[in-house]
């Protein structure tokens, strides 16, 4: 098996979206997630989506200049309309926008709509976490899994995660799908 300097691949991953017109900021979100998420061994959900992302920048399935759009209807309740941005840049986006909010009154919570998959929850929740936030994160999946005895798909793998610091310590990180497989 031959090693590889991640650092020397999260470089590379950034001038090929650099490249096809991804945002700065999305560009950041998006590599550091795909990096992170092989780091932490979840490949399912890291560097090998990379070409996937990339055709999906390319073939129009992703806006990659989206005009992300942040609405309360409720001074704790935070709506992101992330106009078909990447689900990795729109989870951390909506994640470091509430920070203002959790700081003022306690707690904030997240809806994304109009994004896509989220990637590994871990990439984006960690980085909160590390500043001193405990994180609960959740998703849906489109409908993947038979329950018992059905023909056709009802329920989706529907991951979530859950982050906190620790003294002296990287921070506690479950990021799992409460489903018997996951689906990628």
């Amino acid at each position: 098996m031959k090693k590889i300097n991640y650092k020397k691949l999260e470089k590379y991953i950034s001038s090929c979206f650099s490249q096809i017109g991804l945002n700065e900021i999305d560009k950041k979100y998006v590599t550091e997630g795909l990096i992170y998420a092989s780091l932490r061994g979840v490949d399912s959900h890291g560097i090998r989506l990379f070409k996937h992302y990339i055709l999906s920048g390319i073939n129009g399935r992703k806006n990659l200049n989206p005009n992300y759009k942040f609405s309360n209807k409720y001074k704790t309740m935070i709506l992101l309309n992330a106009d078909n941005g990447y689900g990795l840049a729109s989870c951390r986006r909506g994640l470091e926008n509430s920070l203002d909010t959790v700081r003022k009154y306690g707690m904030a919570s997240v809806s994304v709509i109009n994004s896509s998959h989220c990637g590994c929850l871990a990439s984006s929740v960690i980085p909160i976490v590390k500043k001193g936030f405990i994180v609960f994160g959740f998703t849906h999946a489109d409908s993947l899994l038979l329950s018992h005895g059905s023909k056709s798909p009802y329920f989706g793998t529907n991951p979530l995660c859950f982050g906190y610091p620790r003294l002296n310590k990287e921070p506690f990180c479950l990021d799992m799908s409460p489903s018997f497989f996951s689906w990628n």
